[in-house]
């Protein structure tokens, strides 16, 4: 049968749809087609740009040749006739909705540049594309719209081209911001100015200037040439170069006139075509260093004449020259000594072992010591050819000494100003740079120390935090003891099942980092157990985000610790999660990497990777992210464990950890994690989800303690030996209970509280207010207050402590026997 006409054309593409027996089809017969579809058909394969159709309710996928480039082996020709929904699984979350709109009658779609992740060559890449959805008429579809259509380009490459240029010219005014030297540039006829550095904000006060013409902004710089001679750069296009250029102006309205002596130059700004767009002007303020110039120069001009009387009377050395303990030498363009002071005699030799005179040739001299010749002859020839500088640089023969010497060099000139030869004032600053090396030495020193006492003072809180889940479990133990009721049984295996929890998660991050912990590796089908962990995950969220998980089809199974997998995938969800605080999309993703060979890695591995799209990590974060206990967030937000334990969970897994990340648009954590040889169990092993009345009345107990679950074994404990419990969770807190009249008969403290009060100012607050108040401390690391406890005879009951310990210690303070020593 003759395919129908509209099908005629249309490349390979044409070719296969009239091959297709689209009778098995939604679509049916092709010559059957409503005249909408045909005519769109006809369109499409005409044309040489990507377009394709999504036609009926299936959405069933038509596409010429442009688009079938753009879609790739992976798509075509299995996509043909097929729904789009099928075609395009991994962005059917994003396109879904924009092609319903159409069908739905609610008017075209058009995206620019659209971040559209697609699925290439068996990864999942981010790519952009600029598209339109435009509804396909038909009088006998549903609302009258009988399908969609595509019309699209890729844009990946310009995206990030502009990217690229973008960052190069943030990395370029970045660069303008550290010059030494002043730098603005302006645009248009007016030259308005767009851009001026630190330095040029520093000379003339010009932060405001940003967006106002030259003539604006520059109204307090008394020289109206200097507007002229911007007309003129632009006009011409011509540079101009100014040096010694004196300037009049006012940094502020009001102050008196200053004047600057400046070097500068104007510079023009073209387009492709050649056309001036505006002006770059860079230079320096040179008033200081044309001031010490003028003063050179008089003393050249005094050496000068000096050496030439010395010269026509025979005088070999000048008075001026032998005055001075600086060593001095005199050069002629043939490097030949025309002076050269005793003390400079002396010191040639002792470091050459070589005694130079006047006419002696320089470059001769040294005719043994090739590398000191030819920077002896670099260094003169600069100052030779009319050049003031100064160098530092290290002379000497092994076998007699080698020293450090700083050189000032100048052009000696005759009247008319021509070059005659060169002079240098030396010094020797051999002792001076060792002092800056041991001072360099000396602050190292200082930083590690520095380090040092952070790492005890973490230890410290450390220990505290330990102490409390151990008071936990401790005290947990003793109430359970006693045989107390069932509900309040239930509370305190609660809790202690909470504080072992704790302590296991912190545990597992210390030793993760540390590389110690004993890994229990298996076979872990990646998708299924992430994909188990999802509640988890967007309960982490709060709500702020949202989760996407992207796996391929194919994924392999990893040889890993499944908990410590998850402990992992936890952490960086928490991390995502606090750099989108508007909220935002963690993608989690998975894929294959065949073959791996580099950075010590070899084999089959698994790319795990979590991507968000919070505020991103400068290049001093990401180089310190995996440095156990460092932190960005703020005190009590963040323990600074939580990246060291993914790389040390990657690292002893027998593979690697990376970081991609861009200030401003998002962070990639990519984990490669060796492949596994074996199917993985049947159901995957997840983490345990974290879960949250006594004898007769002996007295009453305030309890100040700021942890929730410390405060609520503690309580029970205290009600076990027959006390009511108040509790306050900070010692101002416990200074307002007081002060309400209620019977307190004892109060019990933990001495490191949050505020501003800790256990012993609380305990001598309350000698002072109330003499005959029993106080009785706890600490988790009693080490740091031990001797004022002591000086004010405090008992400190120190963490973790059991029930019949907390009896003791409070039988000895009621009868008057208790002392300091920390229990």
């Amino acid at each position: 049968m003759t395919a129908p006409a509209f099908l005629a054309g249309g490349g390979a593409l044409g070719a296969l749809m009239r091959a297709q027996d689209w009778s098995a089809t939604a679509l049916g017969p092709s010559e059957s087609w409503p005249q909408s579809l045909r005519s769109a058909v006809r369109i499409m394969l005409s044309t040489g740009h990507p377009m394709a159709i999504y036609w009926g309710p299936s959405l069933i996928s038509l596409y010429n040749d442009a688009f079938r480039d753009l879609i790739g082996s992976e798509r075509h020709p299995r996509s043909l006739g097929r729904p789009a929904r099928e075609v395009w699984t991994e962005v059917w979350d994003i396109i879904g909705p924009q092609i319903g709109q159409v069908m739905s009658g609610s008017g075209s779609v058009w995206q620019e540049n659209a971040l559209v992740p697609m699925r290439r060559d068996g990864r999942l890449a981010d790519s952009y594309w600029t598209y339109g959805y435009d509804p396909i008429d038909d009088p006998e579809a549903p609302g009258g719209i009988g399908g969609v259509l595509v019309i699209c380009a890729e844009t990946t490459a310009t995206v990030l081209a502009e990217r690229r240029r973008q960052g190069e010219a943030e990395r370029q005014r970045r660069i303008f911001d550290q010059a030494p030297g002043f730098i603005c540039i302006m645009t248009g006829p007016d030259h308005v100015y767009e851009y001026v550095n630190n330095a040029h904000r520093e000379i003339f006060n010009s932060g405001g200037w940003i967006g106002k013409p030259a003539r604006q902004a520059g109204a307090d710089i008394g020289t109206p040439q200097l507007f002229e001679l911007l007309d003129n750069v632009y006009a011409t296009g011509e540079r101009y170069v100014a040096r010694s250029a004196a300037i009049r102006f006012r940094r502020t309205p009001g102050e008196p006139e200053r004047e600057v002596i400046l070097d500068v130059l104007y510079a023009p700004i073209t387009d492709d075509g050649g056309r001036v767009t505006g002006i770059f002007s860079e230079g320096f303020d040179v008033t200081g260093l044309r001031e010490n110039e003028r003063r050179l120069q008089e003393l050249n001009e005094t050496l000068e004449r000096r050496v030439q009387e010395a010269l026509a009377g025979r005088k070999l050395l000048a008075d001026v020259v032998e005055s001075t303990e600086l060593f001095i030498q005199v050069a002629d363009p043939g490097f030949n000594w025309l002076a050269i002071n005793r003390a400079s005699a002396r010191e040639f030799k002792r470091i050459f072992g070589i005694a130079p005179k006047v006419g002696d040739n320089m470059l001769e001299a040294l005719r043994a010591l090739p590398e000191h010749r030819e920077a002896v002859r670099a260094v003169w020839s600069r100052a030779l050819t009319g050049d003031t500088f100064t160098a530092i640089g290290r002379f000497g023969h092994p076998a007699y000494d080698q020293r450090d010497y700083e050189m000032r060099f100048s052009p000696l000139r005759d009247r008319e100003g021509k070059v005659v030869g060169a002079y240098q004032f030396v010094t020797d600053v051999t002792d001076r740079l060792r002092d800056q090396a041991r001072l360099a030495e000396a602050e190292e020193h200082l930083r590690q120390a520095q380090k040092i006492e952070a790492i005890g003072q973490l230890t410290g809180g450390v220990a505290h935090d330990f102490n409390n889940l151990l008071q936990v479990i401790s005290g947990g133990i003793s109430l359970l003891e006693l045989g107390i009721e069932e509900e309040r049984r239930q509370r305190v295996l609660e809790g202690m099942r909470q504080a072992a929890d704790r302590g296991a998660s912190l545990t597992r991050q210390l030793l993760s980092f540390s590389r110690r912990q004993a890994l229990r590796s298996e076979s872990v089908d990646l998708r299924r157990q992430i994909e188990g962990m999802r509640e988890l995950l967007e309960r982490t969220l709060r709500g702020g985000g949202r989760i996407r998980l992207h796996f391929a089809a194919d994924l392999w199974s990893a040889m890993v610790d499944p908990v410590e997998l998850e402990l992992a995938v936890l952490n960086l969800c928490a991390n995502a999660r606090d750099a989108m605080p508007a909220g935002g999309t963690i993608i989690i993703s998975g894929d294959n990497e065949a073959g791996l060979d580099r950075d010590g890695l070899r084999g089959d591995f698994v790319r795990l990777a979590v991507t968000d799209t919070g505020a991103g990590m400068s290049e001093e974060v990401q180089a310190r992210a995996f440095e156990p206990f460092f932190t960005t967030k703020g005190v009590g937000e963040g323990s600074g464990l939580g990246l060291p334990q993914v790389y040390g969970f990657a690292r002893q897994s027998g593979g690697s950890v990376a970081i991609e990340s861009i200030p401003g648009r998002g962070t990639t954590v990519t984990l490669l994690l060796p492949r596994a040889q074996t199917a993985p169990a049947a159901s995957p092993r997840h983490l345990l989800d974290f879960r949250r009345t006594a004898q007769a009345r002996v007295g009453e107990m305030l309890l100040v303690e700021d942890d929730d679950e410390v405060a609520a074994l503690v309580a029970e404990m205290a009600r076990g030996l027959g006390y009511g419990v108040t509790r306050a969770a900070s010692g101002e807190a416990a200074l307002g209970a007081l002060a309400n009249g209620r019977r307190i008969d004892v109060v019990f403290s933990d001495v490191m509280m949050p505020g501003g009060m800790n256990g012993i100012e609380l305990a001598r607050e309350l000698r002072r207010r109330r003499p005959d108040l029993p106080v009785l401390l706890t600490s988790g690391y009693a080490a740091g207050v031990q001797g004022q406890a002591d000086a004010d005879g405090i008992e400190i009951l120190q963490k973790p402590y059991r029930m019949k310990d907390f009896a003791k210690a409070l039988e000895r303070l009621l009868s008057g026997e208790g002392g300091s020593a920390a229990t």
